[in-house]
């Protein structure tokens, strides 16, 4: 079969399995390989990507496909990367970064200037990219800099070769089709470095390119997720999808780029067509299930899905989404939190963080409290990565941390009604991490902590509290809420103590007074006819003596609704094709 007959659509909408079928047995040209190769990548088919690799005869071909695989695999599922790649005994994903840093230095150092290289080393690019974000966030760039040359320095040059390969190919002409499709997935992965590095005008203007040359669902599924987050301009993600859809209606919908499904169902959720969203994200976890590995990103579509099902009130289902969506990350990562020995889990800890606080949310709003509750468990888990963060000596990862902690048992021992419990949780949180907690996580703590004192009929506690939330944040929602509800007495007494006996004392001094002298004004022999005066000459006597408690039952009725952390939906943020 003669190259020209090659659907390269069917790679171009993801229709990866077909395309491998149809062109397994093809001489491959240098597209082919490529559209080959990557289509096994998105399928998650490792070993027979190898056992491709194995045939090809170009050394150089090999080494560069196989660095790729060995990048895709680090930044996806570093599980597998150590046991297949690891150039360090301890398993250190940092250390196993710093040393893909230099490869990727030694390896496109010097090769030819060609569609096939150039496509291999912008890949290698966006996945060196994809991960330096982590390091970044934990101040780790110490080491970067001292290992690489500086960060700052490499990412330069790397970012000067992007530029030389873009004006390259804005200048080329599209002398046969080939050109055009090279061009379009070059584009692509033009635009996804800058993305990776938050310069999204400039990304879209390559995505944008990229369509221009080939319709392909990896660049529309790229600007739908830019688009797609800004409601200005959410209408605008959706007419491209629709303008593709008219075309390639049947293709994109046996796409296996499922990330696609992933962004698609998020952009929908959006407008709160949260049904269809479902369906997307269901078809996302369709396709996932057939692949013998899952991805880190593999779990982000249970997570969303968990997330929608929590919104529809179907907490078991969520409940399951998110166990399934935690075995994943732990099975792609390595991380077991049980453990307690796995420092790398401060590379992937905002995955685990939603995926516990996820359990958490879902067994507080089903008001699963219980002593051997699920919730418990999962608490339990997040003090364990309180732990690790502790020992690496990451204080400001380790206050957030702390902070969406108190919020969460603060909430688990409200609806315990065991008030004093969390009111300790709070104050525990706020003395050790006060030099590490912005004002309005301290002002989220301490309207939280004036609440708990308002339930111990604290009220001086509860004041000086509120005060405080409020200085620290005048727009606090929990902190204006209780002033707005909460109905709080001058004075807070405990019923028949010190400051009770000296209102009673004097009050019941005049009560009898009064109705001594209603005794030896000859009127006892007509005491009937005086009932309703003695009532009303009686009455202030029995509010004094009575307040306190009728005070506490007003107080103990009163609650309003703590927030437990966001979570928030996550996008598969797949920087490779």
């Amino acid at each position: 079969m003669i190259k020209n007959e090659v659907n390269y659509d069917k790679f171009l909408l993801g229709l990866f399995s077909d395309f491998i079928k149809e062109v397994r047995d093809f001489q491959k040209s240098d597209l082919l390989k490529i559209c080959y190769f990557i289509s096994l990548l998105e399928l998650c088919k490792f070993d027979e990507f190898q056992e491709e690799l194995n045939k090809l005869q170009d050394d150089l071909e090999k080494r560069l496909l196989h660095f790729n695989l060995k990048l895709y695999i680090f930044n996806f599922i570093p599980s597998l990367y150590y046991l297949k790649f690891a150039q360090h005994e301890k398993n250190d994903y940092f250390e196993e970064f710093l040393s893909l840093c230099k490869d990727i230095v030694h390896f496109f150092n010097k090769i030819p200037d060609e569609p096939f290289c150039d496509f291999l080393r912008l890949n290698a690019y966006c996945l060196l990219f994809y991960n330096v974000p982590s390091f970044l966030t934990l101040k780790k760039l110490y080491a970067f800099d001292q290992e690489c040359s500086s960060y700052l320095s490499l990412k330069k040059d790397l970012l000067k070769d992007v530029q030389e390969i873009a004006d390259k190919y804005l200048d080329k002409k599209e002398d046969h089709d080939e050109m055009a499709i090279w061009k379009s997935l070059i584009f692509y992965l033009i635009g996804t470095v800058y993305s990776s590095l938050d310069l999204e005008s400039k990304a879209l203007q390559y995505y944008e390119k990229s369509l221009f040359y080939k319709v392909n669902i990896f660049a529309l599924e790229a600007i739908i997720d830019i688009k797609a987050e800004n409601e200005d301009t959410l209408d605008e993600a959706k007419s491209y999808l629709f303008s593709v859809q008219d075309k390639f209606k049947k293709e994109i919908e046996k796409t296996e780029y499922w990330t696609f499904f992933n962004t698609i169902g998020a952009m929908i959720y959006e407008s709160e067509n949260k049904k269809k969203a479902e369906e997307y994200y269901i078809k996302d976890i369709k396709i996932i299930e057939c692949n013998r590995y899952k991805t880190i990103n593999a779990s982000y579509s249970y997570y969303n899905l968990a997330l929608l099902k929590r919104d529809l009130k179907e907490y078991d289902l969520a409940r399951k989404y998110l166990l399934e969506a935690y075995e994943i990350l732990q099975n792609a990562t390595g991380v077991k939190l049980e453990d307690k020995d796995f420092d790398n889990v401060i590379y992937f800890l905002d995955d685990f963080q939603d995926y516990l606080y996820g359990c958490c949310n879902i067994d507080l709003l089903k008001g699963n409290v219980s002593e051997d509750s699920d919730i418990k468990k999962s608490l339990n888990l997040l003090w364990n990565i309180v732990d690790i963060i502790d020992r690496n000596n990451f204080k400001d990862e380790r206050a957030s941390l702390r902070y969406d902690l108190a919020l969460l048992e603060s909430k688990y021992y409200n609806l315990k009604k065991n008030y004093e419990k969390a009111r300790e949780v709070i104050e525990s949180c706020l003395t050790t991490e006060e030099n590490y907690l912005s004002n309005k996580q301290k002002s989220d703590l301490k309207s939280r902590l004036a609440y708990f004192y308002y339930k111990l009929e604290d009220t001086e506690k509860y004041i000086e509290n509120i005060t405080k939330a409020l200085e620290l944040d005048p727009n606090n929602e929990t902190a204006l809420k209780l002033i707005a509800q909460a109905c709080i007495p001058k004075e807070s007494k405990r019923f028949l103590g010190k400051e009770h006996w000296r209102e009673i004392i004097p009050i019941g001094v005049v009560t009898l007074i009064f109705l001594g002298g209603i005794y030896f004004l000859g009127k006892v022999s007509y005491l009937e006819d005086f009932q309703l005066l003695i009532i009303l000459i009686t009455i202030p006597f029995i509010i004094v003596l009575l307040y306190p408690l009728i005070n506490k039952i007003r107080l103990s009725h009163f609650e309003i609704e703590l927030q437990s952390p966001e979570v928030p939906r996550k996008l598969s943020k797949k920087l490779e094709i």
